[in-house]
């Protein structure tokens, strides 16, 4: 089992993604989680108290 938190975490402000192991870092390049349009939904979500989620 993989645990989000060992390979990923929110930039300062949460905007983007940020890969902690070579795992996360290719994760996010494959899937292209940090590409414009995710970013800027990202910041309409911050704006809306949505984001970042609550990771427990």
């Amino acid at each position: 089992k993989q645990v989000w938190t060992k390979h990923f975490a929110w930039s300062e402000g949460g905007k983007e993604l940020k890969g902690l192991t070579a795992v996360g870092r290719a994760t996010i390049e494959a899937l292209r989680m940090n590409r414009p349009a995710l970013v800027q939904a990202r910041v309409m979500w911050i704006k809306l108290g949505e984001h970042p989620p609550r990771l427990s």
